[in-house]
């Protein structure tokens, strides 16, 4: 109750715009890339059509998915359940779409969300997300339709789900097989390399490591930069604040990356060896120098610099 009232009464504000975390129609019907049926095929059609991206696979049904619930309501028409199980997916999909219905990235009409977007506490919801609800309740009409499958043409409904169970399946991720955090970060080293509380830029292999490495540093050091999600509009300050890594990101201007650094009070890089190659230029560049390598990274500093080390809190 604590948290439920702080959140009416200080109205926090919203971090994810409707559209940006809302799923487009085109998203509904065409799989993401990281389904294993037709990912791949469609992946570059859907970033044509889909201007926001953000969440959009999470409200992937696919055409499978749509037959098993028209199917389950012409057979099971005349039963009670059926129609109020269909209205709740119906209703949760409506909602997956935002406060404005999209096709391919253009707003057309406005929806019930919109009501929703001025609700305290709801506000905040991620529409796509709605989404694990309808599935929850698709599985729930799936397994009522296949228990009630009889007669000559019970087959057509065991077809027609193992069709939607395929059409669902995940490819397989293109992510390493194992999250790999440099020995530097719980070694003894760490503590003699970098003072307590130093605030720190963090180059690892994929986004959101960075808070892994600070983590298992027990919380060592600061970062001035960390995955947290979607950044309040004061917080966006190009690709350095959302961060770079090997995976994700590119080089910036090397005076660019100083100037952020110096403003944001990071006085020290810390870099994974796999991204060296990569960003090894830029920091060289923005007048940083490798003062320690060792455990799976280098640590730089600014070359001219004789100040002690910027702290942070966090």
């Amino acid at each position: 109750m604590p948290y439920l009232w702080s959140a009416v009464a200080n109205r926090p504000a919203v971090l994810h715009g409707n559209d940006l975390a809302a799923a487009d129609v085109w998203s509904l019907i065409v799989p993401p890339r990281e389904l294993l049926v037709g990912g791949t095929t469609f992946a570059p059609f859907l970033s044509r059509v889909v201007k926001f991206p953000v969440g959009s696979g999470l409200g992937y049904v696919g055409p499978a998915v749509f037959a098993l619930l028209v199917g389950f309501a012409i057979t099971e028409r005349r039963r009670r359940g059926t129609w109020p199980l269909l209205a709740f997916v119906a209703c949760v999909m409506i909602l997956t779409l935002g406060k404005a219905l999209h096709v391919g990235g253009e707003s057309v009409a406005p929806l019930p969300g919109r009501v929703l977007a001025s609700v305290p506490i709801v506000r905040l919801m991620v529409p796509s997300r709605l989404a694990v609800f309808s599935a929850l309740a698709v599985g729930v009409i799936a397994a009522l339709w296949l228990s009630r499958a009889s007669g000559p043409w019970a087959w057509v409904r065991w077809v027609v789900a193992l069709g939607a169970v395929v059409s669902l399946l995940p490819s397989t991720p293109n992510n390493p097989a194992s999250q790999v955090v440099p020995a530097f970060l719980s070694s003894s080293e760490l503590r003699a390399v970098i003072p307590q509380g130093e605030n720190v830029y963090a180059i690892p292999f994929q986004k959101g490591d960075e808070m892994v490495w600070q983590a298992t540093a027990q919380f060592w050091f600061a970062l001035a930069e960390g995955y947290v999600g979607v950044l309040p509009d004061q917080l966006r300050t190009g690709e350095i604040a959302r961060g770079l890594s090997v995976r994700r990101g590119r080089p910036q201007d090397p005076q660019e990356f100083a100037r952020w650094m110096l403003e944001h009070g990071a006085s020290a890089v810390i870099l994974d060896d796999r991204a060296a190659t990569k960003y090894g230029e830029m920091l060289q560049g923005a007048g940083y120098r490798s003062f320690y390598t060792g455990g799976g990274v280098s640590v730089w500093r600014m070359a001219d610099t004789s100040s002690a080390p910027a702290r942070g809190v966090g």
